[in-house]
Formats: structure tokens, C-alpha cells, sequence
């Protein structure tokens, strides 16, 4: 309640305005409209404006605050980043903000009632968004897939889109196009879609009973993204991912630093992969630091002789069978976290000694960040894995060393002499008289 009368008293040169949270009072409307009126009037060259939380909602903000932030961002022509998502804009001041040359990023909730089909006649034939680099979204699935008809953004480097309903089935196909075809392969590194707090979870029981709704062709247009660094799938809804899907990504994204799929609570899966094709991203995603996904990593419900040893005696059969295509080179993978969700195991020691051969510089395996993680039936034998992986790395490392140095040794022995003859060969001093 005081931010006016605090800006009252700032100098005109102030060139960033951050609320952050907005904690709803009977008087927050009536003092959000006063604060931006103030900003617009004291500080006409602000270059940075944010109000609320990123991926967040709000239902308190009436329309006449939404007037006040509108005429705000209509009126501040040298903004660099804009972010509001929990008090929305209108449409005529999203195009405003569309004709900005200054305009670098920008985080707002999308008007769900939006003719976008009139976007052309608005801009005046400009290219929309010109120098924006970094988009964020709240929006409902059709919302998006309307507005991506209408503004093609080929400059966009980073995207996030938090979906703020339970899109229907029908509805992700089309979604998942629309992204690429609004966004260019060229440019594009970072995506990141979610849903908002504001949808629930949905619970288990609900949940087995539905169609699956993601499936692995859905994403596939994801797939043309050849650059990508980050991507971060994570909406609360039924999936249904094949093996071959995880193996074209990983394929696909030769530069992906961070990937997460689907592996938090409200995330349901028909079928997850087991351990074994996380061998995939080891050899295809060299610079991957960062993976977060569900798999089963319960094959092991006995000891088995697989990984005893490590991989001394084991057939060659067993051995590719279960590295793929590590069985006969060591993996160069520079992977740190692991986050496996709720991913299922049985032996924390076959499968931090797994872990730790596909991923020699992994450093932490984390769960699901949440306190209902503490109840899950998985949680005490993953943190198990986690606390024998530094022992498995340091046996690893001892082998590779012993077996470096053998090697060594054997090439000495066999070494040719300074003559180029072998010390058999060399003749004696009577055979030379």
C-alpha cells in the first residue's frame, strides 16, 4: 500500500519497476491502478517492468486495473522487458507492445478472447515482435493455437508456455504443431511448457482411467528444433512415449544441455522405458548436463551376474545387451543430475554401478522435489543410489587406471629396438666376422 506514495519520491531516471508477488487486499485494485498511473507519468523512459510471479494466474484483477496496465504498456516506448501475467492486457496493447523496436522479452497472460485473424491490419504490415528474443506465455491451449496462426516469431530464442487449463486430447496434436510452425528451428533454444499452479493435479485414480493424451507423434514436430539447448516438458496429463521417441530426441538434439520429460507428480505414464535406454543420451547428447525423465529401473529383482565385477567375465551378449552402444568404449558423457521422479527400482547397488559406468561424472541422482516424496514407496533406495554412486566412480576409475597401465606394459615388451630389429634377430659378433 505504500509503493505510490514511495514512488512519489524516486527520481525520474528509474529504469526498472519490479512488484514481484501481489498479495490480494480489498484496496489492491484501486492501488495497482494509482501505481501505474504514477509510473507512466514519473518515469516515461522505464526500460524494465515487472508485476507478479512468471507461470502465474490471478483472478482477483478487475477491468479497470486491466485498463490501467494496459494504457501503461501502450504508453512506455522504450520498454526492454514487460512481464505481467497475473493482471492481464488487452489485445490493442499487446499490439502496441508487438510494434516495440525495443521490445527484447516479454511475459503476459494471452487475452483468451483475441481476434487474432485482424493481427496484419493492426501491425500495419510490420513484422511483429521484432528484436523479441525471450516469450513467455499464459495461456489456454486454443488461445495459443489461434495466436500462433496469426504472428509467425522467427527471432524468438527462448520460449515457455504455461498452459492455464486441462487441454483436451484432441487439442495437443494441433498444439504441438503450432510451436513449430510459429518458431524457427534457426533461432529457437530453449523451451519450456507447463501448466500453471492453478490446475490441479490430477489424481491417479482419475487419471488410469482416461485415453492416453500425449503421444510420442504428437511431439515429433519438437523434433525439428535441430539447436535446441534446454527442454522442459512437464504438463499434468497422461502419456504414452515410446522408446524410439527418446532415442530420436536425443538423435535430434545434438546440443541439449537440459532435458526434462514429464517426470513430476500429476505426470502419468502407460509405459516408461527401462534403465537401459538411458545409454542413448549418454552417446548422443555429449553436451547434456541436466536429465530429468521416469524409467524403470526395476530389472534387476535379483542379483544378477550382469553387472558383477562390473563387466569382467560378463558374455558379450550380456554386455550389449545391457550397454548398447557402450558395450566396448567407455562413455564421455559430462552428465551431472539425474532427476528420475517417480521411476520404480529394486537394487540400488546394480543400478548405482549401472549409473555410474553410462555417466562417469554424475554427481547427484535427485528425486522428485517434494515433500510427498517422502511417502513414496522408491524414495529410500534411490537415496541409496545416490550415496554408493562416488564408491562405483572410484572403483571405475581405479579399473580404467589398472587397465590403462597394463596396456602400457604390454607395448613396452613388444616394442621394436633403436635398430628396427628385434632383440632375436640382432646377430652375433661372430656370425658378423
Amino acid at each position: 500500500r505504500h509503493i505510490p506514495h514511495l514512488l512519489a519520491m524516486v527520481g525520474e531516471r528509474l529504469t526498472k519497476f519490479d512488484i514481484g508477488w501481489v498479495q490480494y487486499r480489498e484496496d489492491t485494485n484501486a492501488l495497482l491502478q494509482a501505481t501505474f498511473h504514477i509510473v507512466v507519468e514519473r518515469f516515461p523512459h522505464l526500460r524494465h517492468f515487472y508485476i507478479g510471479s512468471p507461470c502465474a494466474t490471478a483472478t482477483w484483477p478487475n477491468d479497470e486495473t486491466i485498463k490501467s496496465l494496459s494504457s501503461l504498456a501502450r504508453n512506455l516506448s522504450s520498454l526492454s522487458s514487460f512481464r505481467s501475467t497475473e493482471v492481464p492486457i488487452t489485445q490493442g496493447a499487446l499490439y502496441r507492445l508487438a510494434r516495440s523496436k525495443t521490445l527484447t522479452s516479454l511475459s503476459v497472460c494471452l487475452p483468451s478472447y483475441a481476434t487474432w485473424a485482424q493481427v496484419h491490419v493492426s501491425l500495419q504490415g510490420e513484422r511483429p515482435f521484432e528484436n523479441l528474443t525471450s516469450l513467455d506465455l499464459v495461456t489456454t491451449t486454443e488461445a495459443y493455437i489461434a495466436f500462433s496462426a496469426a504472428m509467425k516469431l522467427p527471432q524468438v530464442q527462448t520460449l515457455s508456455l504455461c498452459l492455464s487449463d486441462p487441454s483436451h486430447p484432441n487439442d495437443f496434436a494441433t498444439f504441438f504443431t503450432a510451436i513449430r510452425h510459429q518458431f524457427s528451428p534457426a533461432a529457437l533454444r530453449n523451451i519450456q511448457i507447463l501448466h500453471t499452479q492453478s490446475v490441479d493435479s490430477l489424481t491417479w485414480a482419475w487419471q488410469s482411467q482416461i485415453p492416453p493424451v500425449i503421444h510420442s507423434a504428437y511431439l515429433v514436430p519438437l523434433l525439428g528444433f535441430k539447436h535446441l539447448r534446454s527442454f522442459d516438458l512437464r504438463l499434468r496429463s497422461r502419456y504414452a512415449l515410446d522408446i524410439h521417441f527418446y532415442h530420436n530426441m536425443a538423435k535430434s538434439w545434438p546440443d541439449i544441455e537440459e532435458l526434462f520429460v514429464a517426470y513430476e507428480r500429476g505426470c502419468w505414464h502407460d509405459v516408461v522405458p527401462t534403465i537401459q535406454f538411458l545409454v542413448t543420451f549418454a552417446v548422443h547428447s555429449p553436451k547434456l548436463r541436466h536429465l530429468g525423465l521416469c524409467f524403470d529401473a526395476s530389472m534387476w529383482s535379483h542379483p544378477p551376474e550382469l553387472l558383477a565385477g562390473y563387466e569382467h567375465g560378463m558374455g558379450a551378449g550380456a554386455r550389449d545387451e545391457l550397454f548398447g552402444e557402450l558395450a566396448n568404449k567407455p562413455s564421455t558423457s559430462q552428465l551431472d543430475t539425474l532427476t528420475v521422479g517417480y521411476s520404480n527400482i529394486l537394487q540400488p547397488s546394480y543400478v548405482a554401478a549401472f549409473l555410474s559406468r553410462v555417466f562417469p561424472s554424475l554427481s547427484s541422482v535427485e528425486t522428485y522435489p517434494s515433500d510427498h516424496f517422502a511417502q513414496y514407496a522408491w524414495s529410500a533406495e534411490w537415496s541409496s543410489v545416490n550415496e554408493l554412486l562416488p564408491l562405483f566412480q572410484r572403483s571405475q576409475e581405479d579399473g580404467q587406471r589398472r587397465l590403462s597401465q597394463d596396456t602400457h606394459k604390454r607395448a613396452k615388451k613388444v616394442a621394436p629396438s633403436d635398430s628396427g630389429q628385434s632383440p632375436a634377430s640382432t646377430p652375433s659378433a661372430a656370425e658378423q666376422d
